[in-house]
């Protein structure tokens, strides 16, 4: 029993050697990260190397490396595949990846218990108060909690007593996969050492430490480095009075969108090296009041914050500031810049302070803050260059008496001098310069006069306002030939735009011609063309006829105003239609046994006639078919004279006429109207419908319908009588024979 007082007393030693704060400066080699790019919407990559972001002196335990009292009973016991055991005064057990602690004080970090796979851990359970030891220091850097790198939760970490402890550091660093602990109601008022607390704890959403006391805290470097899934932080109230390093504190908090720090005491801080660098969802951050003056290392303090568009920096006090290179890199959403305070009699280094940042249009600066480059580099500032186009110069402007949007400063640099530092001997306020030169594009005719400045409405001023000549190059254009030329107008100072000139050829005079679709059919290819006043078409669209289960449809002709024309003959003067015409196919059958003929509209009756043996009379050298004659198509028959076709079923005899009452009378003495619009047609047209009559014949055929003048000759001379000027005959579209 007095050993194991005695082994004890020893390990509360070790203990109080352990914790003692390490003062000193962080150092920056070795730090590994990569980047997609140098300026805006910066995607960050952290190496999980031990060499990144750790090697700060202040980081680096100063005690040799050293044993906590080991506790004699580590031996664990295996029951049905729970093991058990004991660290330090607390007893364990592990089932199923859940290591559960009781009640007691842990003597050495979770990791190094030898009795257990700590990468097999993935839950911890805190069934009762724990105490903690301050931080495990050995070469491996363990934290009590440290290291496991499946653990996705800690449970009652309420539980967790770290009262009394002054060094937290890297107590769940690399717990890569940890994604919540209840911290809120931790004693943490010894707390002097904060190094690495959540040290890469990349799947840590949120964590409660709001209500920290922190007054004693000396160290806070890489508190919360790499915790890249943490969205909502409050440390807002945190006493921060006693803090010297905030080195890479917020490192790499990439999904962090706000952070409140305005109200913290950073008096005694000498290092700020990348403290925000990389978080790139920050929107804002108001470190305005923050008192930097005993600040020696802030190199990429700001760097990679591309959706921040103001740092109110204007009243730091940089006076003992070192190393500053990098402090603003890649910052791409930052408009505007007030170092008109700044004084940096003591930099080592500001090399690459403002590159990236493509989007800063108005920069305060001082003769007294000065440009050092301690790598010789060239670079100095590394203020981006500005994209000179039709907005702006490519410089940069004093406002002087005038504007920022209207500047009227003596002093004129581009980028890369104004990296060398202020040319001025006053606080200057820098712009980017505006382009004031103005001008319009402009339309002429070959053989017009050469445009003027005039009628490119060009017109400048200079850097003090006044007005100043405007100089063209034509020497990209062809007066001879119609195009539209890229026109340069500058002036003396350096400004420049572009213009067009478009080089029409002298005007002639148009008319609109428009093709419409008769109903039946359509169209394809253009419908409205313009062409010149006086000239003919070349091209007409393709006229396409409907497909019909009754009616044999087919293009017949343009129309123009009622009558049939040839567009590619016709002068056009004036705005013009023409109209595509569509015709139903009325077909004439023969029936040799009776010397009838059929005349229908139907094409089915057409071929059923025909299978029965009547002969379908046409003209081989027909394009359109088997027809006889033209009409217009069923669609287009409305308030048309309508033919009556008539039959006699006695004589088997067909007639047909426009005359409603003499096919009337005719049915009065036994004749059928056959009336169904699907057979019969209307009257339209100029082709001339011929009839004649055989005063000998008694029976079926004695009548003989024709468009073909000829045959009508012939069947006249035959004895035939001519009946062509009967009020009741008919008009076609067109004859087919």
């Amino acid at each position: 029993m007095k050993q194991s007082t005695k082994i004890f007393t020893l390990a509360l030693l070790i203990t109080s050697q352990i914790v003692a704060p390490i003062a000193g400066v962080a150092t920056t080699n070795g730090e590994k990260l990569t980047t997609n790019s140098d300026l805006g919407n910066t995607s960050v990559s952290l190496e999980k190397t031990e060499e990144s972001t750790m090697n700060s002196s202040n980081d680096e335990p100063t005690t040799n490396k050293e044993k906590i009292n080991e506790n004699e009973n580590t031996i664990p016991s295996v029951d049905a595949g729970i093991l058990t055991g004991v660290n330090g005064t607390s007893s364990w057990t592990f089932e199923n990846g859940t290591l559960t602690l009781s009640e007691g004080q842990l003597s050495k970090p979770i990791a190094s218990m030898t009795e257990l796979n700590k990468d097999s851990i993935e839950k911890i359970i805190v069934s009762g108060p724990v105490k903690i030891f301050s931080a495990w220091v050995n070469s491996d850097r363990y934290g009590v909690f440290s290291d496991l790198n499946n653990l996705t939760t800690i449970e009652n970490g309420s539980n967790i007593d770290v009262s009394g402890v002054k060094d937290l550091g890297f107590l769940f660093k690399n717990d890569y996969n940890l994604q919540q602990v209840d911290t809120s109601n931790w004693d943490v008022s010894q707390l002097e050492r904060a190094v690495g607390v959540f040290y890469q704890c990349y799947q840590l959403k949120t964590v409660d430490v709001s209500n920290w006391d922190t007054s004693n805290v000396n160290d806070m470097s890489n508190m919360f480095n790499g915790c890249t899934s943490i969205d909502n932080l409050d440390v807002s109230k945190w006493n921060t009075s006693k803090v010297t390093s905030l080195d890479k504190t917020f490192f790499y908090n990439q999904r962090l969108s706000s952070l409140d720090v305005s109200n913290w005491d950073t008096s005694k801080v000498t290092n700020m090296f990348a403290t925000f660098m990389a978080s790139e969802r920050l929107t804002e951050l108001d470190v305005s009041n923050w008192d930097v003056s005993s600040v020696i290392l802030s190199n990429s303090m700001l760097k990679w914050l591309p959706n921040i568009e103001k740092l109110d920096v204007s009243n730091w006090n940089v006076s003992n500031m070192g190393d500053m290179s990098g402090m603003f890199d890649g910052d791409s959403g930052l408009k505007e810049l007030d170092l008109s305070n700044w004084n940096n009699d003591k930099a080592a280094d500001t090399d690459s302070l403002l590159k990236g940042t493509v989007n800063l249009k108005k920069l305060f600066l001082s003769p007294n803050f000065k440009m050092v480059d301690k790598n010789n580099t060239g670079n100095g500032f590394y203020i981006p260059a500005i994209q000179k186009g039709d907005n702006y110069t490519g410089n940069w402007q004093t406002i002087g008496m005038g504007t920022a949007e209207k500047p009227l400063g003596d002093i004129v640099v581009d980028s890369k001098t104004l990296s060398q530092g202020s040319p001025s001997q006053n606080v200057e306020t820098f712009v980017w310069q505006p382009v004031t030169l103005e001008g319009a594009d402009y339309t002429m005719t070959i053989g017009d006069p050469q445009p003027t400045a005039s009628d490119f409405k060009a017109s400048a001023t200079d850097k003090n306002g006044n007005p100043t000549e405007v100089a063209i190059d034509f020497s990209e254009v062809d007066f001879n030939h119609v195009g539209v030329y890229d026109v340069t107008l500058s002036t003396s100072d350096g400004q420049s735009k572009v213009v067009k000139l478009t080089i029409e050829d002298k005007k002639v005079d148009t008319v609109k011609v428009t093709f419409n679709a008769g109903k039946g059919g359509s169209l394809q290819g253009k419908t409205t063309i313009d062409i010149p006043k006086g000239s003919k078409v070349t091209d007409l669209p393709n006229a396409v006829a409907d497909k019909s289960n009754i009616e044999d449809i087919y293009f017949l002709d343009w129309y123009q105003n009622g009558k049939i024309v040839n567009p590619k003959n016709i002068v056009i003067n004036n705005d013009t239609t023409f109209t595509a015409k569509f015709g139903a196919a009325v077909y004439r059958l023969y029936n040799k046994n009776n010397g009838d003929h059929l005349l229908t509209k139907n094409k089915n009756e057409k071929d059923k006639v025909a299978a029965k043996g009547w002969k379908v009379e046409t003209n081989p050298k027909n394009e359109y078919g088997r027809a006889a004659f033209y009409v217009p198509v069923q669609a287009d028959s409305a308030g048309k004279k309508q033919v009556y076709r008539i039959y006699n079923p006695n004589s088997g005899e067909h007639f047909y006429t426009t005359n409603k009452s003499e096919a009337d009378a005719a049915v009065k003495k036994g004749w059928r109207h056959e009336t169904d619009n699907n057979y019969t047609w209307v009257s339209e047209g100029d082709v001339k419908i011929y009839r004649e009559f055989n005063p000998d014949v008694h029976t079926a055929g004695s009548h003989n319908f024709t468009t073909d003048l000829q045959e009508h000759k012939n069947v006249v001379k035959a004895g035939w009588r001519d009946e062509s000027k009967d009020s009741s005959l008919w008009t076609a579209l067109k004859a087919g024979f």
